[in-house]
């Protein structure tokens, strides 16, 4: 199963190894067939399976593609059972740089009907999360994974001192880096590093690699570097992201600014 892009804003696209790469004139356009391509792939999963389960990135990068997704009146949404990836530890549940509260605020409640399963970034035992949040993950598989890819080559908040492509886990706490954490100041979520949480619940790269489709959404010129080591360099746990290029049926969206540095 191909997702059915529009190709509207289409510049190129090409593969790295198993990756394919597509790289659109804006970030908007990005996002917009993204939205497009990602609803004809929930619509023929629900088809077939009856629902559709998905697991969410939650960062800037997501906003055009949230944005039109939210308005897609052509899927089922009470079919929809969602997740997501990361969140801070010790954060309260509606604080505003709660990774569950950016998607609620931005696509869950303009679909009220869809089953979204927030992690707890307030629970007293952190622990006990990890075990309940990878239950619900592992209860059946997931079948789309939306992804951004931090400016470290990070995938999640499995950052490069702390990658092991080999890690049994599915979910679980890790540390967070200081490019990392420097990048959150970036992305104007906290206003200095010193406000920034220093661990976080997050899936594994294997995790990330799980779902049958995979969409990695990376726009920016903040991005260049890493979309550069990601689609031309080789896989390393030093790009926690490079392991895209082995992986079956995933896109990995574009702007000419994240494409900026690319030799190809």
């Amino acid at each position: 199963m191909t997702p059915k892009f529009t190709g509207e804003g289409l510049v190129r696209e090409f593969t790295s190894n198993k990756l394919h790469v597509r790289e659109y004139e804006n970030r908007d356009l990005l996002g917009k067939d993204s939205a497009q391509a990602v609803a004809d792939i929930m619509n023929r999963v629900i088809a077939e399976k009856g629902k559709v389960r998905m697991v969410f990135a939650s960062a800037p990068s997501q906003n055009d593609f949230l944005s039109y997704l939210k308005d897609r009146d052509d899927v089922d949404w009470s079919k929809v059972y969602a997740f997501h990836m990361d969140n801070y530890v010790g954060l309260p549940m509606d604080h505003p740089q709660s990774f569950s509260q950016f998607l609620v605020d931005r696509l869950f409640k303009f679909k009220p009907e869809a089953h979204f399963f927030p992690i707890n970034s307030a629970a007293e035992d952190p622990d006990e999360e990890v075990r309940r949040y990878k239950s619900l993950l592992l209860e059946a598989p997931i079948d789309i994974m939306i992804l951004g890819i931090g400016e470290s080559g990070h995938l999640a908040f499995i950052d490069p001192p702390f990658c092991d492509f080999d890690d049994p886990a599915f979910f679980k706490l890790s540390p967070l880096d200081e490019e990392t954490l420097i990048q959150q100041v970036h992305d104007g979520c906290f206003e200095k590093v010193e406000d920034v949480p220093t661990k976080a619940y997050t899936l594994t790269v294997a995790a990330c690699l799980s779902a049958d489709f995979t969409i990695a959404h990376v726009p920016t010129k903040l991005k260049a570097k890493a979309i550069k080591a990601v689609v031309e360099g080789p896989v390393t746990e030093k790009v926690p992201a490079s392991k895209l290029q082995e992986k079956e049926n995933a896109w990995l969206m574009i702007d000419r600014d994240s494409a900026s540095l690319l030799t190809r």
